[in-house]
């Protein structure tokens, strides 16, 4: 069985991972740096990618990689709007393509790096300045104490400075945060022009959306040589402002393994039947596609029996697909294994196993 439930897994990640090199093109143009509009598909990747590199496929079918001012700007249709800038940096400016959040009176963009989210405000056409923020610990007396800085008050306050009744919501923006930051410059605007309005090119998306999945399968105990059955129920929440395609994945799995085990004052061998219970705290990555969605996930499992208190945590990793039944339901056909750190006694990888079930989108 477990020969059959190892090649299942490495057919799910080999699958899997030959998807990873499917392309995610959504409809949309560039405009050239001579003010020409071409239009065909981009190549979505994310937030950090997309600020360092335009893939623009053309009607002909041809691939191009822009940098930022090879092009002046590329958007997504009825999506997020890119443009090239420089960011001013105390070791120097970087170029970048911003995304433009509002166009108005005064103008807000955006865009995130391995470092974290950086909001920027724009005081000529050319150049852009990040609204400062830092968060770190610092020890006082021996005691730890969260020091967040408080300067970016200071640049916004600078940037809206003509209306000052805005203040108050600006000394209510302790950290810079998408949804403050765009209903700020949104007020300044109606403020000060009330005959045109802004336009807010990528309107924040709703924050809270989930995904349901009720599953069943079976999962292969190595050290023990025992299979089991194993069901139960998945909740996705979604992370769109790390990224679109990103999840956060947990639930519960119950399955009734039955063990052998030894008893040495009677030096005897015996069998014994028990629950296992696995809560997931997984991070899942699934990516666009109209009829199969390949995804894949890492993280741990806490996993605790019925008759013992405690319990021990594993890592996991998996991978597998949803298939679109309808607009809305899945099929879902996954594998996973649990892996130790090696300082444990018993295999490396101590399970396999294998789920199949409805994925419910809301």
């Amino acid at each position: 069985m477990v020969k059959y439930l190892s090649i299942l897994f490495l057919m799910i990640l080999f699958c899997t991972t030959h998807c990873y090199s499917q392309l995610d093109l959504r409809d949309g143009f560039i405009i050239t740096v001579n003010n020409d509009t071409l239009y065909g598909s981009i190549v979505f990747r994310g937030d950090i990618k997309n600020s360092e590199i335009c893939s623009f496929k053309t009607e002909s079918g041809q691939i191009r990689d822009y940098k930022p001012f090879e092009v002046h700007s590329y958007r997504f249709k009825n999506g997020k709007y890119y443009i090239s800038k420089e960011v001013e940096k105390k070791d120097g400016n970087i170029k970048i393509f911003a995304e433009y959040l509002i166009d108005g009176v005064k103008d807000l963009f955006y865009y995130r790096d391995p470092k974290g989210f950086h909001y920027l405000i724009s005081y000529n056409d050319q150049t852009l300045v990040e609204l400062p923020y830092e968060e770190k610990i610092v020890i006082n007396d021996g005691i730890k104490y969260l020091y967040e800085s408080t300067s970016h008050m200071g640049h916004l306050k600078s940037y809206f400075g003509d209306q000052p009744q805005l203040n108050t919501k600006i000394r209510n923006i302790k950290k810079p945060d998408y949804k403050a930051l765009i209903n700020l410059t949104k007020d300044y605007h109606n403020l000060v022009c009330d005959s045109v309005e802004c336009i807010v090119f990528n309107k924040p998306k709703n924050k809270f959306k989930i995904r349901i999945e009720l599953v069943y399968g079976g999962i292969y105990y190595r050290h023990d040589k025992v299979y089991s059955k194993s069901y139960g129920g998945f909740v996705y929440f979604w992370l769109p402002r790390a990224n679109e395609n990103l999840y956060f994945k947990t639930g519960f799995l119950i399955s009734e393994p039955t063990f052998k085990d030894f008893n040495y004052y009677e030096n005897t061998t015996f069998q014994y039947k028990t629950k296992l219970y696995r809560i997931p705290i997984l991070l899942e990555y699934i990516f666009p596609s109209k009829i199969i969605q390949p995804k894949f996930n890492l993280g741990i499992n806490v996993l605790t029996e019925r008759e013992r208190s405690g319990g021990i945590i594993l890592f996991s990793a998996g991978a597998g697909a949803l298939v679109k039944i309808h607009k809305n339901i899945f099929l879902n056909l996954s594998g996973d294994t649990e892996i130790k750190d090696g300082t444990t006694e018993g295999s490396f990888f101590p399970t396999f196993s294998y789920h199949t079930g409805l994925h419910i989108k809301f």
